[in-house]
């Protein structure tokens, strides 16, 4: 007989399984379940009002910045413009002094605010 033989045994097991596996209809992937895709949806809308709030939060602080920055120089400006009219007596080493500290402070002051609210994205790594 022919099915005593080991190979013709194995051939025929084989077709079979191949057989079986051809007839078996491919099964989708599972569905998404509806409170998973909901929370994902709540996740995305809270990130969303998040940016939303803080390009709110940016350009309200940046114009608090910009005020108080021209305010500051403007205070500067009147107190070199009334030292030169000989209203206020202030050596010239004060007044170098006033000028140079008073830049340095601004454009410091100017620029950690500006990182502060504008911050350099964060690339995400490949892993």
């Amino acid at each position: 007989m022919a099915l005593d033989n080991p190979n013709e045994i194995i051939r025929k097991e084989g077709e079979e399984i191949k057989n079986k596996v051809q007839k078996t209809p491919i099964q989708p992937e599972a569905p998404v379940s509806f409170e998973v895709a909901n929370y994902e949806l709540q996740e995305k809308q809270a990130r969303l009002e998040g940016v939303r709030q803080d390009i709110g939060e940016r350009k309200r602080y940046a114009w608090y910045i910009f005020v108080m920055i021209v305010i500051w120089l403007l205070t500067i400006l009147g107190i070199v413009i009334a030292a030169g009219l000989k209203k206020l007596s202030l050596s010239d080493a004060v007044l170098i002094t006033l000028i140079t500290t008073t830049t340095a402070n601004i454009a410091a002051f100017f620029l950690g605010v500006i990182r502060y609210l504008f911050p350099n994205p964060v690339k995400e790594e490949i892993k």
